[in-house]
C-alpha cells in the first residue's frame, strides 16, 4: 500500500515538472516580464516618431525656404534618415523574435548578437556625427559658406570653439556609454545570461 502511495506521489509529482530549458524559453517570450520584451517596448512607439521629424523638416522648408540651401540641416537630415534605419531594424528584429512561436537557443544567440551590433553601431554612429558635423562647421565657416543662424557659435574664438566641441564629444562618449549600458546592456546581459542556462 505504501509502495503504492509513493508511486502515485511520484507521478503527481512529475506531471507538474518542467524541464529547465522549457522555463527559460517560456521566461524569454513572456511578454511582460522578459527583457526581451522590456527591450521590445523600447522600440514599440519609436517608428511614430519618425514621421513627425520628418513633418518639422518639410515644414521648416515651407516657412524658410532659404534653408533648402543650408548644408548642415541636410547633414542633420540624412543622420535622422540612417538613425531612422538602426531603429526600423532593430524593432523589426526584436519583434520576429517576440513573435517567433518556435525559437531555438542558437537562433536567438545570434539575432541577440546583431541587436547587440546594431544598438552599438547606432550610438557610435551618433557620436562619430557629431565629429563630423562640428569639422563641417569650421570648414563651413572658413569657406564663407554658413549661415547667419550659426553666429552664435562663430562669434567665438577658433580655440574657444575647439576646447568646446572637444569637451562636448567627450561628455556625449560617456553620456551614451552611461545610457547603452541602461536603457540595453542590462537587459542584453539579462538575455545571454538565460541563453547560457538554456543551453
Amino acid at each position: 500500500m505504501e509502495l503504492d502511495d509513493l508511486k502515485e506521489s511520484w507521478e503527481e509529482t512529475n506531471k507538474d515538472f518542467k524541464p529547465l530549458n522549457t522555463n527559460i524559453m517560456e521566461l524569454l517570450k513572456s511578454k511582460s516580464y522578459s527583457p526581451l520584451a522590456v527591450l521590445y517596448a523600447k522600440y514599440k512607439y519609436a517608428p511614430a516618431i519618425v514621421p513627425l521629424l520628418l513633418g518639422i523638416f518639410i515644414y521648416d522648408f515651407y516657412k524658410r525656404p532659404e534653408l533648402l540651401n543650408d548644408i548642415l540641416l541636410w547633414f542633420f537630415f540624412a543622420f535622422v534618415i540612417l538613425t531612422t534605419g538602426f531603429i526600423f531594424s532593430n524593432y523589426n528584429l526584436l519583434k520576429k523574435l517576440m513573435r517567433n512561436d518556435k525559437p531555438t537557443i542558437s537562433n536567438i544567440k545570434v539575432q541577440i548578437s546583431r541587436l547587440e551590433r546594431s544598438i552599438r553601431t547606432q550610438f557610435m554612429t551618433g557620436l562619430i556625427t557629431i565629429v563630423i558635423m562640428f569639422a563641417l562647421i569650421e570648414w563651413l565657416n572658413y569657406a564663407h559658406l554658413l549661415g547667419k543662424d550659426y553666429s552664435m557659435i562663430t562669434n567665438y574664438p577658433f580655440s574657444v570653439r575647439i576646447l568646446a566641441y572637444t569637451a562636448i564629444v567627450i561628455a556625449m562618449y560617456f553620456i551614451h556609454k552611461i545610457s547603452f549600458k541602461k536603457r540595453f546592456g542590462i537587459h542584453l546581459d539579462h538575455l545571454k545570461d538565460l541563453l547560457k542556462q538554456a543551453e
